[in-house]
């Protein structure tokens, strides 16, 4: 009886480790991977504020967006 008990353990501590494994193998892919997207996250300026715009500031309604211009700026990031 102390044999199946002993591979009982090590088959659950076999199981433990692989799911350990593979959280390490996901780490190390966003890691390794993935630096770039990170940098720029980082970089950017928020794109969210503490503060509303003042009143009057800002578009005021869908035809004062310049939507050519705003296509342009931002095509590259639409297209991925």
């Amino acid at each position: 009886m102390s044999s199946r008990l002993f591979d009982d353990t090590v088959k659950a501590l076999l199981r433990e480790l692989e799911s350990l494994k593979a959280e390490l193998r996901r780490r190390h892919v966003l890691e390794t991977q993935r630096p770039a997207w990170s940098k720029c996250i980082s970089s950017r300026p928020p794109v969210l504020t503490t503060q509303p715009q003042p009143e009057g500031t800002g578009p005021q309604n869908l035809g004062d967006v310049d939507r050519r211009s705003l296509l342009e700026t931002h095509y590259s990031r639409l297209l991925r």
